[in-house]
């Protein structure tokens, strides 16, 4: 998750839009758009065919309904999109749903998320040591309801130089996400999930994280993000003017802004192991 170059364009453009209202941390009310969610197949898997699991899905497709103030259709998410949309087709950004049956048999089954490395689908590894606690959930109408405490979000150039950089250990080299909660329904053929989630992130992590404007570029050097690569700015003023939301900020007990998107996955060919 990059920023680039960000305020000086909100400036230009104008503000953003106002906070919505605040609502639970939960999505009942909120439909996915059409073509963000579609997953192909519009017959959803049978939970009697559990045994196709464990099964491993990466992000192909992640659309930003709202970050903070900015809503779907604004410049800052339509902004964010195209990078995402380049991070994910370039293998810089690697989010990996993984779907495992549960040691209590039945129809429940356990949910993960990693963060994986990687040039292409057949090489990928995980990041053991970033990856999401398992969600155990039931598997029901064709998909699962998962609850995070947080996951986190790793990109890196092909370098391997990390997008992302704070020198707080409890952040690292990645964008932590809060206070997770969504839904995913899988294909009749078990090949693709489709959903959505809502995530928080902390108005004290985006001062502390410094993020790259596109690749990590040598000689500039900024004064807020000492020990990062140069080419780092501060995430905070990467995000202009946009303010903080009141669903994350009264769920976490702090300033925060909400992340609310779609998503569509496709299984991997294999099972993908922790980096060497």
């Amino acid at each position: 998750m990059r920023h680039a170059c960000l305020y000086l364009l909100l400036i230009a453009l104008g503000a953003c839009t106002g906070n919505p209202d605040g609502t639970p941390n939960v999505l009942p009310d909120w439909v996915a758009t059409p073509d963000a969610a579609d997953p192909g197949d519009l017959t959803l898997a049978d939970a009697a065919n559990l045994e196709d699991l464990p099964a491993q899905y990466r992000f192909t497709t992640v659309n930003i309904q709202q970050l903070g103030s900015e809503g779907e259709g604004g410049f800052l998410t339509l902004f964010l999109q195209l990078q995402w949309e380049a991070d994910i087709n370039g293998f810089k950004w690697n989010q990996v749903f993984s779907l495992g049956p549960s040691e209590a048999g039945g129809t429940e089954v356990g949910v993960q998320v990693l963060s994986a490395i990687g040039s292409d689908n057949e090489n990928l590894c995980s990041l053991g040591d970033v990856n999401s606690d398992v969600d155990t959930t039931t598997f029901e109408d064709g998909g699962v309801a998962f609850e995070f405490d947080r996951i986190n979000i790793y990109t890196e150039d092909d370098e391997g130089n990390p997008f992302n950089c704070s020198a707080d250990t409890t952040v690292g080299n990645m964008i932590p996400l809060q206070g997770i909660s969504g839904t995913l329904s899988v294909s009749a053929d078990w090949e693709t999930v489709t959903g959505e989630f809502i995530g928080c992130l902390t108005e004290a992590h985006t001062l502390s994280l410094c993020s790259c404007i596109g690749d990590c570029v040598p000689g500039n050097a900024h004064p807020g993000c000492p020990g990062c690569p140069e080419g780092s700015a501060p995430l905070k003023e990467s995000l202009g003017n946009i303010v903080i939301t009141d669903t994350c900020t009264n769920l976490l007990g702090e300033p925060a802004f909400d992340l609310r998107a779609t998503f569509v996955a496709k299984r991997l060919p294999s099972l993908i192991s922790d980096c060497e």
